[in-house]
């Protein structure tokens, strides 16, 4: 799961010792460059691909996009960058947390916010607890497309707004959850329901009902549901720049023919008159424009005549080779912290020739990962054995990491039945009384680190008899296809936060649908068992014996070909104040304050 501003938490979550991970931050009062091009307090910002939408909701798993919302809107808590705690954003304190002693939920919990007072939106309305609600209806509405955040909000039981004050409000839970404040303050954040309903269509349903399953089932053809879900999911409210707002500090004042993405600072904003602003509400940059650049030679180009501000994901290579040119070293810093995100391969194993478990580790014999560590990420990575970080305390160091090695390859497809019959340097089998040859597709972006990946991985298949197609594409292309499940083998990346791992998104059976996010196949009777035991389980020593049986499990499996967690490549101009995080993205543009002889 990936972790934008108010991604859940829970979404591929990796606990980490926190206090281990370095911090990368420049010099307060760095020198100043009087030959820059541009002194303005605005940035450009280079994204990797467009971004889907700016949705709050459907658009929340989408990396690029997710990079743009989290200055439009705000959710109750987030992660700070530099202490990787989770801390109030929209909240005026740390929540409350009662057990519950009696009632309906008796023996679950109850969670105490009050949004802070100076929040309003931009009608000049409070945000309130009535607008959290809201946001929580427009998930749970079973004709909005909400399901990759659904299951992490699906232990809140009832909200109760108050009366007196309506910035104040409480949710209750019935059952344990190892992530519960984290999916509650940061699923989803508070909308403003003048804005998204202005019908007042969503008014007229009770959120206990849409929390309880039998009653979602009477709703099913409820016309005004559907109304809302379809004007929701429209263009409007992804790109209208009067129709996609929310109380963060930035507004959208536009989407150009190139796809730019300009947000500018709102005139009086109110997170200003807080006298003490978390990191989330700070508010530095007058404008932001973030710049779809996929290739990476005209980054490059932009980077060297100074028209980008700040790139990421860049090219190993390139990033390193600009950093040794003086000219561009004198105007950028190079950050290079540690990621919480590994790099894969996805495997289709519903894909006829890739359900046997034995050929899926004859891939994984193929995968060369320390070449690509030393010729793709020119040494910036640590290999990994799974989907746990070898940084978190509960790794499970007892399952080896996987060997390059062709023969091994080879004597797994053979056990599998598939070997050369007819010397044509293809390994085939009889599939349903036909010769079938082992030909398979490998879906890719169109990048140079997973076209190099890919180069590696189809010369070292072909040694084993194994011919695989590169078919390269956009992201969103490949992105869909992805969720159709129309591939075999594809590229796959996965950026967390510093929290527990919740593998339910990822793993668990009811994620494979085109809306969810298991996009292997994986999983059974015995796996989604142990993956909602690990979700409940709070005694920590027994979480880290799940946790290691559940490494195991995907070890066994091999569903996706795990390769490894790379080191940020992060370039921010030198004009601003600037550092880079583990957490993701990387770079926080908003807490960036001009250098001070610039202000």
């Amino acid at each position: 799961m990936r972790f934008p501003f108010f991604t859940p938490l829970s979404l591929l979550s990796m606990a980490v010792l926190l206090l281990a991970l370095p911090q990368c931050k420049t010099d307060k009062k760095p020198s100043v460059n009087l030959n820059w091009k541009r002194t303005s307090n605005e940035m450009l910002i280079r994204l990797a691909s467009e971004p889907s939408g700016l949705n709050p909701i459907l658009s929340i798993t989408d990396q690029y996009a997710s990079q743009i919302m989290r200055h439009l809107y705000l959710p109750l808590m987030t992660i700070d960058p530099e202490s990787f705690q989770l801390e109030p954003c929209l909240i005026a304190g740390e929540p409350g947390v009662v057990p519950i002693a009696d009632g309906p939920w008796k023996g679950g919990l109850r969670y105490d916010f009050e949004i802070r007072k100076e929040a309003v939106w931009d009608n000049g309305t409070p945000v309130t607890g009535h607008d959290y609600v809201f946001a929580l209806k427009t998930v749970f509405n079973p004709k909005v497309p909400a399901q990759r955040v659904r299951p992490y909000l699906e232990l809140i039981k009832d909200v109760q707004v108050d009366a007196a004050n309506p910035k104040k409000f409480s949710v209750f839970t019935q059952d344990a959850y190892i992530l519960a404040l984290e999916s509650i303050g940061n699923s989803v954040p508070p909308m403003p329901a003048y804005l998204y309903d202005p019908e007042g269509t969503m008014a007229n349903i009770q959120l206990a009902d849409l929390l309880d399953p039998a009653k979602v089932a009477a709703l099913e053809n409820d016309p005004g549901l559907r109304a809302f879900a379809d004007r929701f999911t429209s263009e409007r409210y992804s790109r209208d720049t009067a129709s996609v707002a929310g109380c963060g500090p930035y507004a959208l004042e536009s989407i150009g023919d190139d796809q730019r993405v300009t947000l500018v600072k709102k005139k009086n904003w109110w997170g200003e008159k807080i006298s003490d602003p978390p990191s989330s509400l700070q508010a530095y940059p007058e404008k932001m424009i973030y710049w779809p650049v996929r290739d990476q030679a005209s980054a490059m180009t932009l980077i060297k005549s100074e028209d980008m501000d700040i790139a990421i994901t860049l090219d190993a290579k390139d990033f390193l080779d600009a950093k040794a040119l003086p000219t561009v070293e004198e105007d950028y810093n190079f950050f290079t912290p540690a990621t919480f995100a590994y790099y894969f391969i996805y495997v289709n194993t519903k894909a006829p020739k890739l359900s046997d478990k034995l050929v899926r580790k004859a891939l994984a014999h193929l995968l060369n990962v320390e070449e690509i560590i030393e010729t793709v990420f020119y040494g910036l990575g640590e290999r990994v054995n799974g989907p746990v970080l070898p940084m978190k305390d509960y790794y499970n160091k007892e399952l080896p990491l996987i060997p390059y090695n062709i023969e091994s390859a080879r004597i797994l497809l053979s056990e599998a039945g598939w070997t050369d019959s007819n010397n044509n340097g293809t390994v085939d089998k009889m599939v349903n009384g036909e010769r079938t040859e082992m030909k398979l597709t490998y879906l890719i972006t169109n990048v140079p680190a997973q076209e190099k990946i890919a180069a590696i991985f189809k010369d070292a298949a072909s040694q084993a008899g194994i011919e695989l197609e590169i078919i390269s594409k956009e992201f969103q292309a490949q992105k869909a296809d992805l969720n159709t499940r129309s591939y075999e083998l594809a590229s796959g990346a996965l950026v967390t936060a510093p929290v527990l791992d919740d593998f339910y998104q990822i793993w668990h059976t009811d994620s494979d649908t085109p809306d969810g996010t298991n996009r292997t196949g994986f999983g059974n009777a015995q796996s989604d068992e142990l993956i909602e035991t690990i979700r409940q389980t709070i005694d920590k020593k027994e979480r880290d014996r799940l946790y290691q049986t559940f490494q195991k499990m995907v070890y066994e499996e091999q569903p996706m070909l795990f390769m490894l967690t790379p080191q940020g490549r992060v370039m921010i101009h030198k004009r601003f104040e600037a550092f880079s995080s583990p957490v993701n993205p990387g770079f926080f543009p908003n807490q960036y304050e001009l250098v001070e002889s610039l202000r």
